[in-house]
């Protein structure tokens, strides 16, 4: 680290570090990314040197200056940072407030100390999360549906990940994509289990040996994870993950959709579910127009 002569007749001298270098405050012991130029003003400058001189006066210039980068790292903490919007869409549309809180670490974990670059992701995330909420511009509202917009939306934070974050934290950011991915998952396992337990009980109660048979088949492919949603999510997941385009995703999304069992009495099933796929469709090409 050096120390330089400021040029401007506010800030008198700028402590430069190696971009990217983590310090650790000996008071409080954690860590602190060192900016690559800390600013400070005259009287910063002064208090920093009465804190170097109250704490004893180093003995060598290499001890001056390590002194000199601890109080540097602990005024930097003082420095105007970049800092979510609370009052933003994000945070307040209800369709979106719980997701955001999940992913709201992603925020901090954007390059530098950019406001507008912070903004930006926040619109971005809002508008991907908003977009997954089955329902909204609605043609269906089947499970069916929402397989399709929970493997996009994963699809979507990913490339948001991808394009405001670091690549050093990337891993660390997927992981909260993945939690929240997973928590939905999980939610809409538990939903479907409870329907199922619930059409069991009735037709226990009330049907016939056959409907208690299919009911009771259904029920154990939940368990084993062999029911038609969750096959159907596992095939479009896998096809967002892994297909070498979106042209080709779209395309298995249409597969499946045309293998609603019983395709004779399920048309207007099929109809709305192929409707909604080109929602997912236009979104979709909105998304990667806004990443450009």
């Amino acid at each position: 680290m050096r120390i330089e002569q400021g040029t401007s007749s506010v800030v008198d001298f700028a402590v430069r570090t190696t971009a990217g270098s983590v310090g650790v405050d000996e008071i409080t012991g954690k860590s602190v990314a060192a900016s690559s130029s800390v600013m400070l003003s005259a009287e910063a400058l002064s208090r920093l040197q009465q804190e170097t001189h109250d704490s004893g006066s180093p003995t060598t210039s290499e001890a001056k200056q390590s002194t000199l980068a601890t109080q540097v790292n602990r005024l930097a903490l003082l420095q105007p940072q970049a800092l979510p919007d609370l009052g933003s869409p994000l945070y307040n549309d209800p369709y979106t407030a719980d997701d955001a809180t999940a992913l709201n670490s992603l925020l901090f974990m954007t390059d530098g100390n950019n406001q507008k670059t912070l903004d930006d992701f926040s619109t971005a995330m809002h508008q991907v999360l908003r977009d997954g909420v089955v329902g909204l511009n609605r043609y269906d509202s089947s499970d069916t549906a929402e397989a399709m917009s929970l493997s996009l939306t994963e699809a979507k934070l990913y490339k948001l990940v991808e394009k405001y974050i670091p690549a050093d934290r990337q891993q660390q950011a997927s992981g909260y994509v993945d939690a929240l991915i997973g928590s939905k998952i999980a939610f809409r396992e538990a939903v479907h289990l409870q329907l199922a337990q619930g059409t069991l009980e009735t037709a226990q109660q009330h049907g016939t040996a056959a409907y208690i048979a299919d009911a009771q088949h259904y029920l154990d492919e939940l368990h084993q994870g062999n029911a038609r949603p969750q096959k159907e999510l596992n095939i479009m997941r896998d096809a967002t993950q892994h297909a070498d385009n979106m042209d080709d995703v779209f395309h298995t999304f249409t597969k499946v959709i045309n293998a609603t069992p019983h395709p004779d009495q399920a048309q207007e099933s099929i109809k709305a579910a192929l409707a909604q796929l080109e929602v997912y469709r236009n979104q979709w090409q909105a998304f990667t127009q806004s990443l450009s």
